[in-house]
């Protein structure tokens, strides 16, 4: 289902923090409140899954590299996989002050995604046969990082979560809403190694074409390279 149509379809699930998305067979349902932070109700896409499995993705979510697997045999019969990502019910989906630290103290949310899966118009029942492999990837993920899921009350630790190489990997057996969080002491050294690496260009852009001369070992007078 093409995202545009999705978007245009957009309803709310009581009691859940993840958008529905509507279509032919899905009925309408009535809005709720976000009991989720961040609402999750920006949808990313909408895939129509059969039986034999598929791949969902590389996609690029706000701050957060996502792919998902469904192997062969998860589902039965054909389902609706709908992929979201926080912050806002209206507005922009970015940032991630609706997070916070998911009460992970000293933490703080690096991006999140949400995992809907419905069949004949509602959330698919029980768990998957087989669970969904989500990889999730950022610069921001360090080995400290943590991988919390909404339990219907408050964020807690996912199960079996692994971290490697800038990437979490997690088997998914229910609908999800997820937050990748990392520590906020790592997230400020990154934030000021980024600056510190943008900071040399900005200050070439910023020189006098005489001090631009002096350091190329141009005439005075003439176009940079690349100006002309």
């Amino acid at each position: 289902m093409a995202c545009a149509v999705v978007m245009s379809a957009v309803m709310l699930v009581a009691n859940s923090g993840i958008a529905l998305a509507n279509g032919p067979g899905y009925g309408p349902v009535i809005p709720a409140p976000d009991p989720v932070p961040g609402g999750y109700y920006c949808i990313v896409t909408s895939r129509t899954v059969v039986p034999a499995g598929t791949v969902i993705g590389p996609l690029r979510l706000d701050k957060l590299g996502f792919r998902l697997r469904v192997r062969r045999g998860t589902f039965p019969a054909p389902v609706q996989i709908t992929i979201t990502e926080p912050y806002a019910r209206t507005g922009a989906c970015q940032g991630g002050s609706a997070i916070g630290d998911a009460g992970f103290r000293g933490y703080r949310a690096v991006g999140g995604v949400g995992i809907l899966v419905q069949r004949g118009g509602v959330a698919y029942p029980g768990t998957f046969a087989r669970r969904l492999r989500l990889r999730l990837t950022s610069p921001a993920i360090t080995r400290s990082s943590h991988l919390a899921v909404w339990n219907g009350n408050r964020f807690v630790e996912a199960p079996r979560f692994v971290v490697r190489d800038r990437r979490i990997w997690v088997g998914v057996h229910v609908s999800s809403d997820y937050a990748v969080l990392t520590r906020t002491r790592q997230l400020r050294r990154l934030d000021a190694s980024q600056t510190m690496r943008q900071a040399p260009t900005a200050a070439v852009e910023a020189a006098s074409p005489d001090l631009i001369a002096a350091i190329f070992r141009m005439p005075a007078g003439l176009a940079p390279p690349g100006a002309q």
